[in-house]
């Protein structure tokens, strides 16, 4: 028989507990003063729920600005749109942007990316996969990079997607491969 891994995951022992002490006053800010009901963190994330979507989105905006004194990167711009990526730079101003690609629909927002130096961490694979583009030839990652917003290239959740960003990075499907000329590859 095969032997059994013996010992604690220090790592995410480790992890859960610097991100409940960096998170208590968050958690309590969001069920305290938001009074948000249906409320679940993780680790690194953090999601509302409930089926007013006006109220959802002035409790984001309540937190964006809670935590705009950080340096955080933005989940934004994949489901909520261009209104999502805007609403982040203007009450985060962040470095990075975690998915962006939707900001595409929103010319002058994708110029103010540029203009500002704000990376765009773009998932293909995942967009795909999830339907926000029903193909690589419809991803937006070649239009971002003409009108000169920095990307790089991100695998959002390898075990879900079965990737690596080796594998997203030196295989790139072929509608896809001009966009990627000259990025560093890991």
């Amino acid at each position: 028989a095969a032997e059994r891994p013996r010992g604690l995951p220090i790592g995410n022992l480790t992890s859960q507990f610097w991100s409940n002490c960096y998170l208590d006053p968050f958690d309590h800010f969001v069920r305290r003063e938001l009074r948000c009901p249906a409320y679940l963190r993780y680790v690194d994330d953090f999601a509302l729920f409930g089926d007013d979507v006006a109220q959802l989105y002035r409790w984001k905006r309540a937190i964006l600005e809670r935590l705009a004194a950080l340096r955080l990167t933005a989940h934004e711009g994949e489901w909520g749109g261009p209104e999502s990526v805007r609403d982040a730079l203007d009450a985060l101003r962040p470095e990075r942007i975690g998915h962006g690609v939707r900001a595409i629909e929103d010319l002058a927002l994708v110029d103010r990316l540029a203009e500002n130096g704000i990376v765009l961490e773009v998932c293909p694979g995942s967009n795909v996969t999830l339907g926000v583009y029903p193909s690589f030839a419809a991803h937006p990652v070649a239009r971002l990079r003409e009108r000169e917003v920095k990307v790089t290239l991100s695998t959002d959740d390898p075990p879900f997607f079965h990737t690596t960003l080796r594998r997203e990075a030196t295989a790139p499907p072929p509608p896809l491969r001009p966009a990627w000329a000259g990025i560093p590859r890991p």
